[in-house]
């Protein structure tokens, strides 16, 4: 059962290029809850992570924008 899944989050970054950086939200009710504690360069390290801390991840991404 899968009760993560990878978010990959954009902040818009005036006069220079996006910040994009991967982070895992728990599943809570159904729905993805941030937990921006860390920030991973890849899909793949923030899956390793999730599962490190005891998730079953969802081999999606998921695009969040950061206001």
């Amino acid at each position: 059962m899968v009760d993560a899944v990878i978010l990959r989050c954009r902040r818009l970054m005036p006069d220079r290029p996006d910040r994009i950086w991967y982070e895992y939200a728990p599943l809570v009710n159904g729905r993805p809850k941030r937990r921006p504690t860390h920030m991973m360069a890849t899909f793949e390290s923030a899956s390793a992570l999730a599962v490190r801390s005891g998730f079953t991840v969802h081999p999606d991404v998921i695009n969040y924008r950061v206001p």
